[in-house]
C-alpha cells in the first residue's frame, strides 16, 4: 500500500472463495492507513488528502463456528452498530473508509455480488458479532464524502441449532456513521438479501441493524441520502422460544443528524420481515425508518 501525504488512492478489485475463523477481519479496498499499534479492527489511520476507495467482492467469505458452546465472538453483548470495531466476530468492510481519518474528499463504493456469511451450527451458543461495511464511512472528518454501496447477494448470519442469543448483526449498505463534514452524499441499494436466522429453540436478545442509503449521528451542512430495497432484509427467530429481539431498519432515512439541509428519500419494493417464534415470543421488536428523519436537527449547525 502506498501512502501520500496530498492524495491516497486505493482501487481494489477482490474476488474471495471461503474464509474460516473465529476471528475474522477481511479489509477490501478500505482506506486505513495502519499507525504502530492499529490493526483491522481498531485501525489508528491518519490521512490528509483525498480518499477514493472501491471494493467488490464476487465470491463467498465465510466463517463457520464449531460445535456446542460458541461464545463471544464479538463486542461482547454491546448493541451492534455498522462502523464499530470489536475484537473478534466477523468484520468486512468493502469499499469502506474508517478509523480517525480527517480527509478533504471521501469515495467510497463497495460491491458485493457474492455472499458474506457467519454460522454457528452447534447447541449453545451467543454474543457472536457480524458487522458488515460496503460501499461506507464511518468516524470521518472531512469536507465532502460521497458514499455508493451496492448488494444483489448475500449477508446472512445464522444461529445455533439450541439456544443461540445476544447475537448481533450490523450492515451499512452506501451508509454514513459518525462524520463531521461539509457536505454528504449516499447512495445504498440491496437487489439481494440480508438475513439473520435462530432456527430451532430459544432464541434472545438477538439483534439486527441495517442502514441502507442512511446516515446516523453526523454534523454537517449539506446531506442527501438515497436507499431502495428491492430484495429482502428479514429476521428470524427460534421455532420456540424467541424474546427481546430487535430488528433495525433504515432505509434513505437519517437519525441523530445535525445540518443546515437535510434530503432523505427511501423506497421499498421488496421487504423487511420480522418473524418472531411459532411458541413463547414476546417482547420483540421491528423499527423501520423508509426516507425519514428522526431524532434530527435541521437548519443549523
Amino acid at each position: 500500500m502506498k501512502t501520500k501525504i496530498k492524495q491516497l488512492t486505493f482501487a481494489v478489485l477482490a474476488t474471495f472463495s471461503a474464509i474460516s475463523a473465529y476471528a475474522q477481519n477481511i479489509s477490501d479496498g478500505t482506506s486505513n492507513t495502519l499507525l504502530p499499534g492499529g490493526s483491522l479492527t481498531r485501525p489508528a489511520a491518519q490521512v490528509n488528502g483525498n480518499i477514493n476507495a472501491r471494493g467488490t467482492v464476487n465470491g463467498q467469505i465465510t466463517q463457520i463456528g464449531g460445535g456446542a458452546l460458541s461464545f463471544a465472538n464479538g463486542g461482547g453483548g454491546a448493541s451492534a452498530r455498522p462502523g464499530t470495531f470489536s475484537p473478534g466476530g466477523q468484520q468486512v468492510r468493502v469499499g469502506g473508509v474508517a478509523g480517525d481519518i480527517n480527509a478533504q474528499q471521501v469515495n467510497a463504493t463497495g460491491t458485493v455480488t457474492g455472499g458474506i456469511s457467519q454460522a454457528r451450527v452447534g447447541a449453545a451458543e451467543g454474543a457472536n458479532e457480524q458487522l458488515v461495511s460496503v460501499g461506507s464511512v464511518a468516524n470521518t472528518t472531512g469536507n465532502n464524502i460521497t458514499v455508493n454501496g451496492s448488494i444483489t447477494g448475500a449477508v446472512v448470519q445464522l444461529g445455533g441449532s439450541v439456544a443461540a442469543g445476544l447475537n448481533k448483526q450490523a450492515i451499512e449498505v452506501g451508509s454514513v456513521d459518525d462524520a463531521r463534514v461539509n457536505n454528504i452524499r449516499a447512495t445504498g441499494t440491496v437487489l439481494g438479501t440480508l438475513n439473520q436466522s435462530n432456527l430451532n429453540a430459544d432464541g434472545f436478545n438477538n439483534e439486527q441493524v441495517a442502514v441502507i442509503g442512511g446516515a446516523r449521528n453526523l454534523d454537517a451542512s449539506n446531506v442527501t441520502l438515497n436507499g431502495t430495497v428491492r430484495g429482502a432484509v428479514s429476521q428470524t427467530s427460534a421455532a420456540v422460544a424467541a424474546a427481546n429481539v430487535s430488528q433495525i431498519a433504515n432505509v434513505g432515512g437519517a437519525n441523530n443528524v445535525k445540518a443546515q439541509n437535510i434530503n432523505a428519500t427511501g423506497t421499498v419494493n421488496g421487504f423487511l420481515t420480522q418473524v418472531g417464534a411459532n411458541v413463547a415470543s414476546g417482547n420483540n421488536q421491528q423499527s423501520v425508518v423508509v426516507g425519514g428523519v428522526q431524532g434530527s436537527n435541521a437548519g443549523g449547525r
